[in-house]
């Protein structure tokens, strides 16, 4: 496998959008897998990348993040970041039809989110009561982050808000384990595309 410098490098090779290029040298120059700020740098590259349609370097990504172990406590800050990039990968393989295996990752995604790593949900019956309760939190359309993005009069801050709300639309979405996702998953498709028609109009 290679290597994240030659990752970043080859994709900034392939990919030669300003965004792209901006987060691969940050990554070239860190990329920790114990710092949740590399660990949104390389998850904001992954859905940059699949929003600029280049795939095959999106799954690059996916893959470089497949090894890491998860550390328990306090992991999420970084583990929020890796299960948003694992989503999109849900979302890919069901693309193309590989649903054996976006069904396998799926149930990894499951499974992290549901192992015990504080005191307060120090048991797998706690954890896994809370999570069910987080997964059926998410609703939707409150995902689409609408009403921020209504009010911002300046595009580029409206645009960041697009970015972030498609993260979890494909990161949370894709993955079947959010019940009220689940039912408007049609609605969401659309809207996941539309924002990033109008993600690919940045300069």
């Amino acid at each position: 496998m290679e290597t994240g410098k030659e990752l970043f490098e080859s994709i900034m090779n392939s990919c030669l959008q300003k965004k792209v290029a901006s987060l691969c040298k940050k990554l070239i120059k860190k990329c920790s897998f114990n710092s949740g700020a590399d660990a949104e740098n390389l998850c904001h590259l992954a859905y940059r990348l699949f929003v600029y349609g280049y795939i095959g370097e999106t799954f690059a990504v996916c893959r470089y993040t497949h090894d890491i172990p998860f550390p328990g406590k306090g992991g999420y800050r970084v583990w929020d970041f890796i299960l948003y990039i694992w989503g999109l990968e849900v979302f890919l393989l069901y693309k193309q039809e590989k649903h054996e295996e976006a069904n396998a990752r799926a149930k990894e995604i499951d499974s992290i989110r549901a192992q015990p790593v504080d005191s307060i949900f120090n048991t797998p019956e706690k954890r896994r009561e809370f999570i069910d309760k987080l997964y059926q939190r998410v609703v939707y359309p409150d995902v689409l982050l609408q009403e921020k993005i209504e009010k911002e009069e300046n595009e580029r801050n409206a645009n960041e808000y697009r970015f972030l709300a498609l993260i979890r639309m494909v990161g949370c979405g894709a993955t079947g384990l959010y019940p009220n996702l689940s039912a408007h998953w049609n609605e969401l498709q659309q809207d996941i595309d539309n924002y990033v028609s109008i993600l690919l109009k940045e300069k």
